[in-house]
């Protein structure tokens, strides 16, 4: 293909799964992130290859007529969908995600219900900042661009962080200017915000092993720390903890139970809003599903409804939590099974499952630590009869969706942050399950992500 011009405009055709715009400019498939679908934009090539490009946006030449004006300048890389309505920005989600199954999963797709998040600004219980210098050369908060290494200075706030990550933020780079600490010494800013504590977490990661550590009294820190990072390292992780003051860990209350993380493990970005997944895994969560009805849809069978009436026994049966993370699944529906197995391979969220066994004083909680696809799945999956998995975005291991199939437990619960490996993954689940229930849930307003919960039990 002939090389692409400086700066180009074409029209946008449509969104894809992950948010972005897609068009063509002289044959070629052009992706651009910030875009509505029938504008004609202005970008600028930054990632181009032999069959499409990757685009930056430079100018909306002819809006569409659901834009708005975003709330703040650096949106592209943080929630690149400011620029709609919410209501827009749902139904986008419903048909990229119904399209995503239709694609990887090759079933036809019923229509799917999404919950709202339970507020559309200031969610984010976590951000990390990177920092640049602004026009008056001071130092300044920023992100990069997306497709690029170059970075936005942020104003003053992040319209999708808690209002007190912004605060603390702030105040953190105040220090950092008052003590003319260099751009050159410094890597990133973590700041994570607690519901429950309605403190905030503070990790600042330096480039400089030989760094001079300093404390900061901030009312609103519940833990300050220093951190050198390798400095060849293009992600900000922790090689040496160089000061500390007050806790590394946070405690947040999700339903009736407590559960602390640590400042580098996961947890969920939207705790009000996972709980409303959580009730909902909590209603439908059976130790031994007996009345199974699956909602027939055009020769597919993924259901857009729970199931009929279904038996529980309270406090029977055994529940497999698989990519289990600090636990949270298994130890909200602990109450519901005689046994609880939780399986994590991350070492953090294995400490971390640990102390929320402890700190809830569940006495069926089993806690086993490895890779889900290597810590003898069989004999673990062989008396479950809930297997609930919530992995990361790039799916389950197809052995652990073989050794499911295999097991074949009485009912599976899958939550996932990205519905197209979900959908990929399920193409082969659904050889042997039928879904009784499906719905999506808007963790992440203002943003292209959305949540995917597929309850389904064994074809009979």
């Amino acid at each position: 293909m002939a090389r692409l011009p400086a700066e180009f405009e074409f029209v946008v055709d449509k969104l894809v799964f992950g948010g972005e715009g897609l068009g063509y400019f002289e044959g070629r498939p052009i992706f651009v992130v910030g875009v509505l679908p029938g504008e004609r934009v202005l970008v600028v090539p930054a990632r181009v290859s032999s069959k499409f490009a990757k685009a930056r946006l430079l100018k909306v030449v002819e809006p569409s007529p659901i834009r708005i004006e975003p709330q703040e300048s650096q949106y592209l890389s943080t929630s690149p969908w400011q620029i709609m309505p919410v209501t827009n920005q749902q139904q986008f989600k419903i048909d990229l995600v119904k399209e995503v199954f239709s694609k990887f999963a090759s079933l036809p797709v019923p229509d799917v219900e999404l919950t709202p998040s339970t507020t559309e600004w200031g969610y984010r219980n976590k951000m990390e900042f990177s920092f640049a210098v602004d026009e008056k050369n001071q130092l300044a908060l920023a992100f990069h661009q997306r497709y690029s290494w170059k970075i936005f200075v942020i104003a003053n706030k992040v319209s999708i962080a808690h209002p007190l990550i912004n605060e603390v933020a702030n105040k953190i780079i105040a220090e950092l200017k008052g003590r003319d600490i260099p751009l050159s010494k410094l890597k990133n800013l973590l700041v994570r915000y607690s519901y429950y504590q309605n403190k905030c977490l503070a990790a600042l990661y330096v480039t400089d092993e030989k760094f001079t550590p300093f404390n900061i009294n901030l009312p609103e820190l519940s833990g300050w720390l220093v951190v050198y990072s390798d400095p060849k390292s293009p992600i900000a992780k922790t090689t040496e903890i160089l000061h500390q003051t007050g806790s590394a860990v946070l405690v947040e209350k999700v339903g009736d139970k407590l559960f602390q993380y640590g400042y580098e493990s996961f947890f969920q970005i939207n705790p009000p809003s996972f709980m409303l997944a959580a009730s909902r895994m909590l209603e439908l969560a059976q130790p031994h599903p007996q009345s199974l009805r699956a909602l027939q849809s055009g020769g597919g069978e993924i259901a857009a409804a729970a199931c009929g009436d279904l038996a529980m026994t309270s406090g029977d049966g055994v529940l497999v939590d698989l990519y289990a993370g600090a636990g949270i699944i298994g130890m909200l529906l602990a109450d519901k099974y005689k046994q609880v197995v939780s399986v994590e391979f991350d070492p953090a969220g294995t400490l971390a499952a640990k102390a929320n066994i402890k700190l809830n004083q569940l006495k069926n909680v089993e806690l086993v630590g490895g890779r889900a696809e290597k810590e003898g799945l069989p004999s673990i999956l062989s008396g479950a009869d809930t297997v609930v998995v919530d992995p990361p975005r790039e799916g389950l291991h197809q052995k652990v969706v073989e050794k499911i199939i295999e097991a074949k437990p009485k009912q599976l619960i899958y939550l996932s942050c990205n519905p197209a490996t979900q959908a990929r993954d399920w193409k082969l689940l659904s050889e042997k399950y039928q879904a009784t229930h499906w719905e999506l849930f808007d963790f992440y307003p203002q943003t292209p992500h959305v949540e995917s919960l597929i309850v389904a039990v064994p074809r009979e």
